[in-house]
């Protein structure tokens, strides 16, 4: 042994003598310094690579020699290492020195739990003849699920000999029958059934059947369906077996659900096989399902069809089987046709489809709307231009929103120009009695506003509540206002309640729209009338909604500090408080000169 070696290289050393078995340079580099308890970059310590390489001298050596046998820093102690080794000396040495036969590593596995991964049956009935815990109840996953889940058979026998838990439940609730469903283990299935499984897991979100099914697992459905299983069950959202496979697509499951009399139609569920098929898109399911008496008009708990499921998701092929095999295609869910829900998710060639089998291009839902309101929606060109060649109308329905305001309420420009196109009229009156330039002004739409403006929009719309001019102003949309104003909107338009846009603009605080207007000859002197203020200027308002900075402006531009509303009350006398800049401002504006003409007003 070199006489320079240091502590650290001896410790290093140490774990390689272990690996060996070499007692003896163990015992010389330990006089060198090395740490007996020293951890690698894993962890370890000379007592894991003792376990590691079956070295019992040297494993005893360390043991004698003080090593400590709990490892607390370590992700595994070394009981864990000879048991996953199947190494049942150096875990007999282990145990008379005093190490935690129940010991637990991150997971909360414990050395029972290694032995039954990798079917080590030595390691088993050692670790349970010396008093392991076969429960663990500190462990979501017991001994018993792992020893199932690795199809390691022998080990399941011992540990149900030794009193396991047949129908423990993990974190998830299920059961070691679950997980031999789960990997298709079917002796180790057959096994567990014969030792008195409960087939039924009452107590788990859903049974071993639905889990063989959900996997495609044939075997072990035959064998569950031999022992009692329920074919019908229904798990915790009341969905069965059949569901899970028609979920997956497995269509041998299926038929064998399906002749051991699987129900098709599950009136309990919240939607039937045949809509978990379709909303999938698993056409050769959906066959078989038609085949044993399915009904392709069942309605699920939401009113819809599976026509309307395979239009919402877009699976042609589903929707082309079902309009063949002769689906109602006008069915309204909530009066909602397969049509409107193709449109809403823009699902052109279902569209396409449902229309060529006659689907009504202007039926309404319960909120009025038309498909070609709902592809103005979402935007969708291709929809809209698809019912718009085929005919649907482009106007409103029974004088309610237009196609063109909902483009325009949306901000969907390309659709807007395509209905215009095809006839729409521009300044439509909603039900609000609003046009469509209400709309994007009200969004603050630039482009959608010079659209209309350019195709002769009304700019003042005379029959409506209010102009577009009102909508930017009350909504801060300067560059809206702008447009309006040079293709020459009122500035002075009074609304219904006698406000014009610059009340708006000063209600909503915004200086750089207030600015604009009295630039552009806003009257700062017209009166509002409303309920909370009236014979009221727009000074009044500002005073009343506190803005300095608007304040500063009417006052620049003329706002008499004098008038009074119909309460015969000034604008100082509306303010919240009477103190702050505000307060100051208006009333060193009413300490200047009178000019008669403002005493008059």
């Amino acid at each position: 042994m070199d006489a320079d070696v240091t502590p650290q290289s001896a410790s290093t050393c140490l774990y390689l003598a272990c690996l060996q078995n070499n007692v003896e340079h163990a015992e010389k580099l330990l006089k060198h310094g090395a740490n007996i308890n020293a951890l690698d970059a894993d962890k370890r310590t000379p007592l894991h690579f003792a376990c590691d390489g079956r070295s019992i001298a040297c494993l005893d050596f360390l043991l004698k020699m003080g090593a400590d046998v709990h490892t607390p820093q370590s992700p595994l102690t070394p009981l864990h290492v000879a048991c996953q080794e199947d190494n049942v000396e150096c875990a007999e040495i282990l145990l008379k020195y005093g190490a935690n036969i129940n010991a637990v590593n991150e997971h909360n596995q414990t050395p029972l739990h290694f032995a039954c991964a990798k079917g080590n049956t030595a390691s088993v009935i050692f670790l349970l003849k010396m008093g392991a815990d076969v429960h663990t109840p500190q462990s979501p996953l017991k001994p018993l699920h792992t020893a199932c889940m690795c199809e390691n058979l022998e080990c399941v026998r011992i540990l149900l000999k030794y009193g396991s838990n047949i129908n423990a439940l993990n974190a998830y609730r299920r059961t070691p029958l679950h997980f031999t469903c789960y990997k298709g283990w079917a002796a180790c299935t057959e096994l567990l059934l014969q030792m008195g499984a409960d087939i039924h897991a009452a107590q788990s979100p859903h049974t071993p059947l639905h889990e063989a099914c959900f996997y495609d697992k044939k075997k072990c459905v035959e064998i569950l369906i031999k022992h009692g299983a329920n074919i019908n069950a229904l798990d915790e959202k009341n969905v069965t077996p059949l569901h899970f496979a028609c979920f997956k697509g497995w269509t041998s499951c299926m038929e064998l659900l399906l002749n051991m009399g699987a129900d098709v139609n599950t009136p309990q569920s919240p939607r039937t096989p045949f809509h978990e098929a379709c909303y999938y898109n698993n056409v050769e399911c959906a066959k078989i399902l038609i085949k044993y008496g399915s009904n392709i008009n069942a309605l699920d708990d939401m009113k819809r069809t599976p026509l309307h499921i395979t239009c919402q998701e877009g699976n042609i092929a589903c929707t082309k089987l079902l309009l063949e095999l002769g689906a109602d295609v006008n069915t309204p869910q909530n009066k909602m046709t397969p049509l409107h829900l193709a449109c809403i998710k823009n699902k052109v060639e279902c569209a396409e489809i449902l229309l060529k089998y006659g689907a009504n291009i202007n039926a309404l839902n319960e909120g009025n709307r038309t498909p070609l309101q709902y592809s103005c929606f979402n935007g969708s060109i291709n929809c809209t231009k698809l019912l718009l060649n085929m005919g649907s109308d482009v106007h409103a329905p029974h004088g309610l929103t237009a196609p063109l305001h909902v483009a325009f309420q949306e901000d969907k420009v390309e659709c807007a120009e395509i209905l215009i196109k095809y006839g729409a009229n521009i300044n439509a009156l909603n039900q609000n009695r609003r046009t469509p330039l209400h709309y994007s002004c009200f969004n603050g739409s630039v482009l959608c506003t010079v659209l209309l403006l350019k195709m002769g929009a009304d700019i003042n719309t005379p029959q409506s509540p209010r102009t577009p001019l009102h909508e930017p102003c009350l909504h801060d949309k300067i560059e809206c206002a702008e447009m309006l104003i040079k293709y020459g909107a009122n500035v002075n338009a009074v609304d219904y309640c006698g406000k014009i846009p610059l009340h708006y603009a000063c209600e909503k605080g915004s200086i750089a729209c207030v600015k604009f207007l009295l630039k552009m000859g806003a009257d700062i002197e017209t009166r509002v009338n409303t309920t909370t203020l009236q014979h009221g200027t727009a000074l009044h308002i500002v005073a009343m909604q506190n803005h300095l900075e608007i304040a500063k402006l009417l006052i620049e531009y003329g706002a008499n500090v004098y008038a009074k509303n119909a309460q015969n009350k000034l604008p100082v006398d509306l303010l919240p408080q009477k103190e702050g800049n505000l307060f100051e401002l208006l009333v060193q504006s009413a300490a200047q000169p009178v000019m008669l003409k403002d005493l008059c007003r």
